[in-house]
């Protein structure tokens, strides 16, 4: 068999596309992995530090400081902090305590809402006890992915607790912020971003069947994009069948030949099909 003969037959024969069920799974799985390969390039290369947070497009930040006691014999103060930074698909909320002076203002139960560790620090709060930890939260549009770190103390060395993927040593200050990989799920943002990235997948693979429907519009060839004439059964260049776009039916129905070559005359089909 020639090359030519193995091109015509290939041709003749083209790989069938997925059917559509498989086409809207692979988008759903790649638009699942999307969504995490997102918020976790947003938390390592992107916004994995609060220097690299400062100044980028949508950064904002809201502070909070409560009283929490006064030691006995100290005219000092020991207050609790939260810091909320927000920016291009980070969330990051430090909380720490305690302080020493400053002025009390603002709402430390607003900054810890929607945290992983939000009752627990109300709580906290409350009762005036001193905590410190991060929480972070990533993804685009929407954050979906979050994690969190804890210290024992202000003036701790090391992080005591890590919800995530700690990139670095455990040895560093709160002071120092910390690198983490966000694992768990916060599932509003996490379904509405893989919903997202898995229309723009299944808008790819369906690429090719949009091209065809606009290919048979135009009077082409939908296999290859030939022009077929108006009597031509068959495309010359392939010899693909031809398929005829029916306005009123909304499909294309397939031409019925009296013969499979290329030049074979339109032949009516008894069913009218």
């Amino acid at each position: 068999m020639s090359n030519g003969t193995r091109v015509q037959a290939f041709l003749s024969n083209p790989i069938p596309r997925p059917p559509t069920v498989v086409r809207v799974a692979a988008a759903i799985v790649l638009g699942a992995a999307t969504t995490v390969a997102v918020a976790w390039s947003l938390a390592y290369f992107v916004n994995g530090s609060l220097n690299s947070m400062y100044g980028a497009p949508g950064f904002s930040m809201d502070v909070a400081v409560q009283l929490i006691s006064t030691p006995p014999g100290s005219t000092e103060v020991d207050l609790e902090e939260v810091t909320r930074h927000r920016c291009w698909g980070t969330e990051v909320v430090e909380v720490w305590g305690p302080v020493i002076n400053g002025q009390p203002y603002g709402s430390l139960h607003a900054l810890v809402e929607g945290t992983s560790f939000a009752g627990e620090m109300k709580e906290k709060f409350d009762r005036g006890e001193a905590a410190t930890a991060w929480w972070r939260a990533d993804g685009w549009p929407i954050p979906a992915l979050r994690a969190e770190a804890r210290w024992s103390s202000y003036a701790d060395t090391g992080v005591s607790k890590v919800v995530g993927v700690l990139v670095g040593s455990r040895h560093v200050m709160p002071t120092d912020g910390v690198r983490m990989l966000p694992l768990q799920p916060i599932w509003s943002g996490l379904v509405i971003d893989t919903v997202l990235y898995a229309s723009l997948w299944f808008a790819l693979f369906s690429m090719g069947d949009i091209r065809t429907i606009l290919r048979r519009r135009r009077g082409l060839c939908g296999h290859c994009g030939y022009r077929l004439l108006p009597e031509q059964s068959r495309c010359s260049e392939c010899g693909q069948p031809r398929l005829r776009f029916t306005k009123k039916r909304g499909c294309a129905s397939r031409v019925h030949t009296k013969s499979s070559g290329p030049s074979a005359e339109i032949s009516p089909s008894p069913h009218g099909a």
